[in-house]
């Protein structure tokens, strides 16, 4: 018997795993009862993990084979059951399909949300870019700027009404260093529970005393808002949860930390080119007035077809973040072609409305749709749609099968979801045609007893 099946939910399992340390001086992570979920194999597992016998080297070759084993041994077992269904290689790809051995297959999992990722202008832009200043950066950004870097940043401010903007290589390294600059031992940073890992591991990198609110609980929130601290304090939200595809109440947070003295630091990664009429992001979906967000992070991969990170807002902000972030200082810059794919991607963007409108028609079709063939899909207006599976086996198997019938979808599990919440995360595009939404909600009603609504 699995301990679900014994009525084990994951707040029990914490506990016991507490009490399996005790007894048997194992480390037992968050996800060890979810990898070894009988009473057999977590024995297994703790016989495993005693001290080896032996040399210091003999004990050091066993410890790291354990671990390397540990680490990979879940998704082995998916693998030798036929349900991997991760790191699937493409051949070549547009912003509807991929072509996987030599067939199309619609592309339900794409972030390149208004379709510009194969736009004849992007690629003009950077091919005219490679062709004055080559491929790569010669050093730092901080070393290493180029005119097109200092162009790119003051559209992304002028964009989001900020007094300045700043970019960084790649989104991930723009949460983890930004908040761990801008936060220390001293302050304290409240997040909401759903927040991207790369937030999560900038608050934990700080040092700051770290707590997550539940989920777009204002009330939880103001709770702790209102208890006592030393230094600066910060609220950490996503505008678009990428796991669950529903929107932050934005205005009630920026009031509740602003009553407190906190600054509000929002990340747009799923928003920009999603909200509003313009796709200009939450801000613009809420009427926000351009101070409401102190911190305004966004990236350059998703509606904006082309690499990196980048933050906006009070230039006294921005001009901190340049002398003393360490990517920033220390890691290569943005390259030309990326920032003038960058570049072109918010130019035809703010000039083009009609791909925000199309998107906004394709979430309407694909939601109207998953409603006739009798799901319920969340109700959200964004263009994540997610479709909960009863576990993760299904869920592995539900995008194998949806790839044999030409629809690519992505299936996510632990840790990047509760363990209880397994889930294939559907994205909709402005790329995708009618025809293409059609197929997929058909090959969807074909396998949808795997599904758990």
């Amino acid at each position: 018997a699995t301990f679900s099946s014994l009525g084990i939910d994951s707040l029990a399992a914490a506990s016991l795993a507490v009490e399996i340390e005790k007894a048997f001086g194992v480390e037992i992570r968050d996800e060890t009862l979810y990898d070894y979920p009988t009473l057999q194999r977590l024995a297994g597992y703790i016989e495993s993990r005693r001290a080896p016998e032996g040399t210091p080297a003999e004990q050091g070759r066993v410890l790291w084979q354990r671990d390397m084993a540990g680490m990979s041994e879940r998704m082995n077992r998916a693998k030798e059951a036929g349900r991997y269904a991760y790191e699937i290689p493409f051949e070549a790809q547009d912003g509807s399909s991929v072509i996987i051995d030599g067939r199309r297959c619609v592309l339900l999992s794409s972030y390149s949300y208004l379709g510009l990722m194969d736009a004849p202008e992007i690629w003009a832009a950077m091919q005219a870019r490679v062709e004055t200043c080559g491929t790569s950066s010669h050093g730092s950004r901080i070393l290493a700027t180029g005119r097109w870097h200092q162009e790119l940043e003051a559209l992304v401010a002028k964009t989001l009404q900020s007094e300045a903007a700043v970019t960084f290589s790649t989104g991930f390294q723009t949460n983890w260093a930004v908040i761990s600059t801008l936060m220390a031992a001293e302050d304290t940073i409240i997040a909401d529970e759903w927040i991207h890992a790369s937030l999560v591991d900038g608050c934990k990198g700080s040092g700051a005393t770290f707590t997550f609110f539940r989920h777009n609980n204002l009330e939880h929130l103001a709770e702790l808002l209102a208890a006592p601290t030393k230094g600066k304090t910060l609220v950490v939200i996503d505008a678009v949860y990428s796991m669950e595809g529903d929107i932050a109440p934005v205005p009630e947070i920026s009031a509740l930390a602003h009553a407190r003295g906190a600054w509000l630091m929002v990340d747009e990664a799923h928003s920009l080119g999603v909200l509003g009429a313009r796709g200009l992001g939450v801000q613009e979906h809420f009427g926000l007035a351009p101070d409401a967000i102190d911190i305004k992070m966004g990236t350059l991969s998703k509606a904006i077809p082309s690499a990196g990170g980048y933050i906006a807002g009070s230039a006294d902000l921005i001009a901190a973040l340049r002398h003393n972030v360490r990517p920033f200082i220390f890691s290569g810059a943005p390259t030309p072609p990326m920032v003038a794919a960058a570049m072109a991607g918010f130019e035809i963007f703010l000039s083009q409305p009609e791909r925000v409108r199309k998107l906004h028609e394709n979430i309407r079709f694909f939601r109207d749709g998953l409603r006739r063939i009798g799901l319920k899909p969340p109700k959200t207006g964004t263009a994540i749609i997610p479709l909960m599976c009863r576990d993760e086996a299904s869920t592995f198997t539900f995008a194998k099968r949806c790839l044999a019938d030409g629809l690519y979808v992505t299936p996510i599990v632990f840790p990047a979801v509760p363990q209880n919440a397994p889930r294939i995360r559907c994205s909709i595009t402005a790329a995708l045609g009618e025809e293409d939404i059609a197929l997929a909600l058909g090959v969807i009603e074909r396998h949808k007893a795997l599904l758990a609504q």
